[in-house]
């Protein structure tokens, strides 16, 4: 679970992402809840320290730390 990226909607406010995107699993194994904590992704972002760069479904992407959420399993 945690670390594995799914394609979820985004449901972005204000400047934050939307639309379908992949997501990371943040949430650790130990902690099971009807929801999942997430960080969404984007390619187009600005590289800084806390969003780190990984590829996924063979495209390089950024991991958006600042911009976390919540999903319903």
């Amino acid at each position: 679970m945690r670390g594995d990226a799914y394609r979820l909607p985004a449901r972005g406010r204000g400047h934050e992402q939307r639309g379908r995107r992949f997501a990371v699993v943040l949430q650790p194994d130990w902690l099971s809840l009807s929801t999942w904590i997430v960080a969404f992704t984007s390619s187009s972002a600005r590289q800084t320290s806390f969003r780190p760069s990984v590829i996924i479904a063979d495209q390089q992407t950024l991991v958006m730390c600042d911009q976390l959420d919540t999903v319903d399993l």
